[in-house]
């Protein structure tokens, strides 16, 4: 769900890029048009569906991009909202460390209202007014600064989300080119839609791989799970270092070693191996050590008799004034929530 949300996002930000039609727009959409179009054996049928034709040059690129922009995938994007929301109210949101001990089975939270839905309003008033000052404190795509569309490609990058994507084309020679079963498999394909379809497909199947057969209520420490917490930062370190690799013609125009090719592919494919030495052997002893010691357990729980973590068993002082353990938890006066409340 959330890597729909996030491909959602991130094709409903392209499809605004040619709106404004000047210089930029047309250089950064034409990218996304070869792109869709390198595509083995479906590119022509997808890029006609979703640029109107031939871009630049169609009377319907614009109308097309402009209904996707506006209306269809703002639609799907509140749809898979809502259905995420359904789930998480269905399967609960995943519980802090300390609620398996200080209430174990139950869920910690406030409700759903008043107190959820006041902060909610807060929160969307806030966002509200903080994107309202933006959009009129900062120019977000200054037209006349690139002119009306030329034959010439400016100097320009995309932004921050694409940019990696932008490298890994800038790596990849234009002599990988190849013909399979009648379709030609170039760079454009390679880089701009083989490379991301593969890390996403690959978060697609994670969850159907995930051989575990207990449910995972609730959060852990990264030190617990050092195969993900690696893969995860190799991962981080690709993006880091194929978006360094977009700046590839600035480096070169420098003189600066890091536009040859030869170092940017060394950076951007060999660095994020390099972080795998971070799997730790031991990480289930690590697991065990920490829930035997009582690290679950909140600070404002306390002690026990014997110094160490009070175990449920054991009362606190306001759970012998009638408080259950989660009621403690949130009149607590160490809890930020209800502080004022607390007797």
């Amino acid at each position: 769900m959330g890597l729909g949300l996030l491909g959602l996002a991130v094709v409903t930000a392209f499809t605004g890029y040619a709106l404004p039609y000047d210089n930029y727009a047309v250089t950064a959409t034409r990218i996304g048009y070869g792109i869709a179009g390198s595509i083995p054996w479906i590119g022509a049928t997808l890029a006609e569906v979703m640029f109107g034709g031939e871009f630049p040059g169609s009377a319907r690129s614009i109308p097309r991009l402009y209904s996707l922009h506006v209306l269809w995938l703002p639609l799907l994007l509140m749809a898979l909202i809502g259905l995420h929301l359904v789930i998480m109210v269905k399967q609960k949101h995943t519980q802090p460390p300390y609620a398996q001990r200080v209430a174990p089975g139950k869920i910690l939270g406030v409700p759903m209202y008043p107190q959820q839905m006041v902060m909610m309003l807060v929160l969307f008033a806030l966002y509200v007014g903080l994107m309202t000052m933006i959009a009129g404190a900062f120019l977000a795509h200054p037209i006349e600064a690139f002119g009306p569309p030329t034959p010439n490609t400016p100097a320009v990058k995309p932004d921050w989300y694409f940019l990696w994507i932008y490298g890994i084309l800038q790596l990849i020679p234009s002599s990988w080119e190849f013909r399979l079963l009648g379709a030609t498999i170039g760079p454009e394909f390679i880089g701009g839609a083989l490379v991301p379809g593969v890390l996403a497909l690959i978060g697609l199947l994670l969850p159907f791989v995930d051989t575990r057969k207990d449910k995972m209520r609730y959060m852990e420490l990264p030190s617990e799970h050092p195969v993900r917490t690696s893969a995860i930062l190799a991962l981080l370190v690709f993006f880091l270092m194929a978006s360094l690799a977009g700046y590839k013609i600035d480096f070169q125009q420098q003189g600066l070693l890091l536009g040859n090719n030869a170092v940017l592919w060394t950076w951007s494919w060999g660095a994020p191996p390099h972080l795998l030495p971070l799997l730790h052997p031991d990480a289930h002893l690590l697991r065990e050590k920490r829930r035997g010691e009582g690290a679950l357990i909140p600070p404002h729980a306390g002690l026990g008799q014997h110094g160490g973590p009070r175990g449920l068993d054991e009362e606190s002082p306001r759970q012998r004034r009638g408080l259950s353990a989660k009621q403690a938890y949130f009149f607590s006066s160490s809890s930020p929530r209800l502080a004022r409340r607390s007797p």
